[in-house]
């Protein structure tokens, strides 16, 4: 009976708890849709905002894959522009030397071509146009005919020379004398001597290898003065002659 009793005071308290259990989680359910009901009308209210904030941070976040992508496309269009100029360059500069190059090589060999048809036309004009000894001997008579004329020239400017001397002494020679002629009052007489013949002194004056005093004695011309001279009578009319 002891065990009776105990088995259901035990199943009573059992069935307590339950009770209490089931109440309390009808409460707790109660407060769970309250609460539930409360965020999702929170929720409802706040929409408009929690979209514009991920419209925001969707935008802000695509904004910044695209400027990723936008830097990496940029960095590899400009390394690819870099490359393509340095090959670019590097193909112009050998392309320039090359030119350059080949520029030389020409002008090399233009000048040797040069050298080379000048030595052969060289060659070739004293072999069938010019003889060389022929030639030789020609600037030798040139050389010789121009001593000849230089001599001649010489000569023949030293003729003229002594002629134009000449000419030039019998010139000074005539006009010496004239000059002698005009001042025959120096000359010396017994009583004065002229200035010329100079009493004191043992050289006399001289002029073409002869005293002055010579000269003045051989150009003297004895003149009649205007009044012993006969005078021109002038002719009368041949009518008055006869009166």
């Amino acid at each position: 009976c002891d065990s009776n009793g105990r088995g259901t005071r035990r199943n009573q308290l059992a069935v307590q708890a339950m009770s209490a259990f089931l109440f309390d989680l009808q409460k707790k359910t109660e407060e769970v849709f309250q609460n539930y009901f409360a965020l999702t009308q929170a929720a409802s209210d706040n929409l408009a905002k929690e979209v514009e904030a991920v419209t925001k941070i969707q935008s802000v976040y695509r904004a910044s894959k695209i400027r990723r992508s936008w830097h990496a496309v940029v960095g590899s269009t400009l390394l690819i522009q870099r490359a393509v100029r340095g090959w670019s360059g590097r193909r112009r500069s050998w392309i320039l030397r090359f030119q350059r190059q080949r520029q030389f090589q020409a002008q090399f060999f233009h000048q040797a071509a040069v050298v080379m048809q000048r030595t052969f036309r060289g060659w070739w004009s004293r072999r069938h146009l010019h003889d060389f000894g022929g030639r030789k001997r020609y600037v030798q008579k040139l050389a010789k005919r121009g001593e000849w004329t230089t001599t001649y020239l010489d000569h023949e400017h030293q003729e003229k020379l002594a002629v134009a001397k000449m000419e030039e002494e019998e010139r000074m020679r005539q006009e010496f004398c004239h000059v002698a002629g005009e001042i025959h009052h120096l000359v010396s007489t017994k009583s004065i001597p002229g200035i010329y013949n100079p009493p004191y002194n043992d050289h006399l004056p001289r002029a073409f290898d002869k005293p002055i005093e010579q000269h003045l004695r051989e150009a003297l011309r004895v003149q009649l003065p205007r009044s012993l001279r006969r005078p021109h009578h002038k002719a009368a009319p041949r009518g008055a002659r006869y009166g």
